[in-house]
């Protein structure tokens, strides 16, 4: 499956906030998060379902890839990925708030 969602930001700013994305994932799920230069590999298990996946920041969209998800949780899963990226790239939601609920998690 492929997941693309566009942004406004530069290319810089919409990392740190992917990046951000995969800390929220690390402190919920345990997924971790390995960066090379743009680009993101992302493993680990969710709620008893192994994920693996690709996410690479470009200047005007994000993308992520992985396996095709069960077709049974497929649409949930596309849902939640397109929810959770488009929220964390959003410019109204400041990337000090994002890493705030983040904290909130471990608290």
């Amino acid at each position: 499956m492929k997941i693309e969602v566009s942004h406004a930001l530069e290319t810089a700013a919409a990392k740190a906030r992917i990046q951000e994305l995969g800390d929220y994932w690390q402190s919920k799920y345990g997924v971790r998060t390995t960066w090379t230069r743009d680009g993101a590999t992302l493993a680990g298990t969710v709620m008893g379902v192994s994920f693996c996946a690709t996410i690479e920041v470009g200047r005007n969209v994000v993308a992520l890839e992985a396996p095709e998800p069960n077709f049974l949780i497929r649409k949930g899963v596309v849902e939640y990925l397109e929810h959770k990226m488009t929220d964390y790239l959003d410019q109204k939601n400041s990337l000090s708030h994002l890493r705030s609920r983040r904290g909130e998690r471990l608290g």
